[in-house]
């Protein structure tokens, strides 16, 4: 009869069968070792195939899309390439409406160093109206220096 008890049978010198292997003889390490071969394999091509499959069915995707709509090409706001040279155009707007202001409505040196001013615009229309008189037929009469633009300011009316 065959003995089918799995321990190693000791010899005198206390080491197993067959020589100084303490190894079980019933492990293949090839076969483990072709055997993870194998599964990291697998591994690698089921990556590669679940990448292919995602970028088939994304271009796919990508193909049944519809055409954009050529007005939303059309309402697309291009801006200028960089370096832009106003980034923010109402505040420099109003920064130079202003600046107008000053111009029209106060006093200041044009050349301080030949000694050039300028005086609010409404003063020169008086000035003027003084030494030419009024313009036939402009419209333009004496009530061209009314009190609204000889304040200094604009008037609120919605004059020209």
């Amino acid at each position: 009869m065959t003995d089918y008890s799995h321990e190693p049978q000791l010899h005198e010198h206390g080491s197993a069968a067959g020589g100084d292997h303490e190894v079980d003889s019933e492990i293949h390490f090839r076969m483990l070792f072709a055997g993870g071969i194998v599964i990291a394999g697998l591994m690698i091509f089921a990556c590669i195939a679940t990448a292919g499959l995602y970028h088939y069915f994304h271009q796919e995707l990508i193909r049944q899309d519809p055409a954009p709509s050529p007005l939303a090409a059309a309402n697309k706001i291009h801006l200028p390439p960089l370096p832009r040279i106003q980034p923010d155009p109402p505040a420099d707007l109003a920064a130079m409406r202003a600046h107008e202001a000053k111009i029209l409505y106060h006093f200041g040196w044009v050349d301080k160093a030949e000694g050039t001013v300028h005086i609010p615009i409404s003063d020169a229309l008086k000035i003027y109206l003084q030494e030419h008189g009024t313009a036939q037929g402009s419209g333009q009469g004496a009530g061209a220096g009314n009190d609204s633009t000889s304040s200094g300011q604009p008037s609120s009316g919605g004059g020209k």
